[in-house]
Order: C-alpha cells, then sequence, then structure tokens
C-alpha cells in the first residue's frame, strides 16, 4: 500500500491482502500497463473479494483545432495553498507552502542543518519510522482511524479543491507519524494525483484511504521497519515548505522527507 500511487495500484494491494492475487502478475508488470488492462486484470481477481471495481474513464480526443481544455481541479490543487507564517529572525514573518515536485516553493528564512532545518529559533528534525514499542498504546488499533475529511464541494471548483488536499495532507501525514510511519509518506503531489485519478473514476476518496489505513495498521503490527533516517544529499530547502506550524515536508526525486519541530521557538 504504501507504494501505490493510483487507486489500480491501491486495489491490487488489496486484493492481495484478501488472498485473491493468484495468477496476479507482479506489481511491476502490473505498472507496466495501461489503466484500461489493468481494469481488466483486476476485474475478476477484485470481483471474487468483494470489491467493486470502476472502469477508467473514456477519453474523448479533441480535433487539432478545438480550443484546449482547461487543467482539472486537481492539477490546479496541486500548487501551493496559502502559505503559514512562522517567525524569523530580522523579519515580523516568514512566508511559506507546501512543496510539491512540481511546483516547489523557496522557504524564506530558513536554512538546511544536517538531517535538520532551522527557521530562526525553531528547529524542524528529520522524521523517521518508529518501531511498535515506541508508539502510543491506541496506534495500531482498528479505532484509530485516519479520519480524512471528506470533499463535498465541486471537482470543478479549484480553490476548494486545493483547500481540501491542504486539510486533507496534514492530516494524512499526522496519522502516518502517529503508527509509525512518518518516514515512508508520499508527496503533496502524489497524494493530489491519487485524489484526481479516485474523484475521476467516483470513488470516495476519503474512504479509500481509510481502507489503506487499515491495511498499514494490519502490516505494522506484524512487521519491523528500519528507524534510520537520511536525507538526500541532492536537497535543498526550495524543496520544502509547510504542512502545518510544526510539520515541514521537502519533497525531492518523488520521495518524500517529513520535519517535525523538537524546538518550540
Amino acid at each position: 500500500m504504501l507504494a501505490a500511487e493510483t487507486y489500480y495500484e491501491q486495489v491490487y494491494c488489496e486484493v492481495v491482502a484478501r488472498g485473491g492475487g493468484t495468477g496476479l502478475p507482479s506489481m511491476v508488470d502490473f505498472r507496466g500497463n495501461d489503466e484500461t488492462v489493468q481494469a481488466l486484470i483486476l476485474k475478476r481477481p477484485a470481483k471474487r473479494v468483494g470489491i467493486d471495481l470502476p472502469a477508467p474513464r473514456r477519453v474523448v480526443r479533441q480535433p487539432p483545432s478545438a480550443k484546449p481544455a482547461e487543467p482539472p481541479a486537481a492539477v490546479l490543487a496541486a500548487r501551493p495553498p496559502a502559505a503559514i507564517a512562522r517567525p524569523t529572525p530580522g523579519a515580523a514573518s516568514a512566508r511559506r507552502s507546501i512543496a510539491t515536485p512540481e511546483t516547489a516553493a523557496p522557504v524564506n528564512g530558513c536554512e538546511l542543518a544536517g538531517a535538520a532545518i532551522r527557521c530562526g529559533p525553531q528547529l524542524f528534525a528529520l522524521v523517521g519510522n518508529l518501531r511498535n514499542e515506541r508508539l502510543g498504546d491506541e496506534a495500531l488499533s482498528e479505532a484509530n482511524r485516519m479520519g480524512l475529511p471528506s470533499f463535498a464541494a465541486a471537482a470543478g471548483d479549484a480553490a476548494a479543491v486545493r483547500g481540501y488536499l491542504d486539510r486533507a495532507y496534514r492530516r494524512y501525514v499526522e496519522k502516518m507519524m502517529e503508527i509509525g510511519l512518518g518516514g515512508a509518506t508520499m508527496t503533496y503531489g502524489k497524494f493530489a494525483a491519487l485524489f484526481a485519478d479516485l474523484t475521476d473514476k467516483g470513488v470516495d476518496f476519503a474512504a479509500r484511504f481509510e481502507t489503506m489505513y487499515g491495511y498499514l495498521k494490519q502490516d505494522k503490527r506484524r512487521m519491523g521497519v528500519n528507524e534510520g533516517a537520511r536525507l538526500d544529499a541532492g536537497m535543498r530547502i526550495s524543496n520544502c515548505g509547510d504542512v502545518s506550524e510544526r510539520i515541514i515536508a521537502c519533497a525531492l526525486g518523488g520521495r518524500n522527507y517529513l520535519f517535525l519541530r523538537s524546538s518550540p521557538g
């Protein structure tokens, strides 16, 4: 589930988890097919384990003379949302916004300091995964839910989509850290792309992430994790931006790196 970046990849993982993966190709081979073929591959195995699989939407090609369509709302949503103010030396505030692989916004007043980010008096430490004994008592229980907010606006309302993804992504990274998987989160850009993919297929985004969270907790109960956290040598502060007042996310090469405030500042 951690590696799944599209709806059909998530369903592939769910089918395997439910014991219906006999005869399915490897994930690498599955990814080598387009959506139509992926849907055909999954149709019968998904039905056997009780998953109603929506078909991919047909793409209607416009003639060369046609006016280009407006960018989808979810593409617009992947651009940085409103910045969060934070104190910096010699200035009233620093303005930052969530960075994505597509639109990395500079982080004013902050600098990388080894495996940390310093923003004036505030220090943000790189987040890694955590072993189960270091988690809260109820972290991996069935009662612990991801609880993403539901999206209630029109899919074509770019401002509403962007605001929703801002809130939902913040909740997502907080809940991933809660189960000790802060070192294995998806970038904001991938999160936004998955929202677009699920919305296009008429799949409830929040419900799908709830399902994903359940499987991740199951895996976490029986599998160990490497707690080591290393920052890519090519990381620059321009790849980073706010998730919240206490969390900074940096994206590079498709990987996501979270930094948690370790001093109040």
